[in-house]
């Protein structure tokens, strides 16, 4: 497919665009792969991380390491292709203040953005029917069900589901903090050079993609902000 898109933009078949996929951190790997992709025009990438623990990852049978997502991160960025990294928070197996050293990772390793989801057991998923054996989904609001709030009652000695929604919207804030829009201005020159340098990059949609993540961050903070204001956590 890459080696498609490549061929048809140098053949004026149509014209250069830019293009995100999801894709799993093992194909960080795959050399020849991300170099295609780079040059047909991926601009980011939504990997799957979940955890950022080699205990936690082996658990959810994610067949990778930490070491592996330290070198996907380092792979894709040598390519100019921006990450967005998932993480999953509310796992039986957590570590504490799991979202947390989540966000201190991706901050660490200067992922681009994040999202802290938690553990949801949606119908039809083995971890809906080994918990409703268990007894441990507190209702069906399905409503509810969304990813961002937590359904289910966690083992003794694991934060209470109230407190792991604070916690996930708490670390969310801190990665897009002030420090994080600060860190992004001054990376705007980057961005804007890497985008003129592509393949028909314009100067108008360099402009754009080197304000978009400073924007980004402020509108996340302030967005957390209310949420944690709506549901009272203070």
């Amino acid at each position: 497919m890459c080696r498609g898109i490549i061929d048809a933009v140098k053949n004026d078949r149509f014209k250069s665009f830019r293009w995100a996929v999801q894709i799993r951190a093992e194909h960080a790997r795959n050399a020849e792969l991300i170099e295609l992709m780079s040059e047909a025009g991926c601009v980011r990438v939504y990997v799957g991380f979940e955890a950022v623990d080699d205990e936690v990852l082996a658990k959810m049978n994610k067949g990778q390491t930490v070491e592996d997502l330290v070198f996907a991160v380092e792979t894709f960025k040598k390519h100019g292709i921006q990450i967005h990294a998932m993480f999953v928070v509310g796992t039986d197996q957590d570590p504490e203040n799991a979202a947390t050293k989540y966000a201190a990772f991706a901050t660490k390793y200067g992922i681009e953005t994040v999202q802290m989801l938690i553990s949801t057991p949606l119908p039809g998923a083995p971890l809906f029917r080994e918990l409703l054996k268990e007894g441990r989904i507190m209702h069906f609001g399905w409503n509810k069900f969304d990813l961002m709030h937590c359904v289910t009652q966690q083992l003794p000695r694991h934060l209470s589901p109230q407190e792991i929604e604070v916690q996930v919207n708490e670390a969310m804030r801190e990665f897009y903090s002030v420090g994080y829009v600060w860190r992004q201005l001054r990376l705007a020159p980057t961005y804007f050079v890497q985008e003129r340098k592509r393949r028909g990059g314009s100067l108008r949609v360099a402009s754009q993609v080197a304000v978009m993540l400073p924007i980004l961050g402020v509108y996340a903070n302030l967005s957390l902000l209310w949420m944690m204001i709506k549901r009272e956590v203070w």
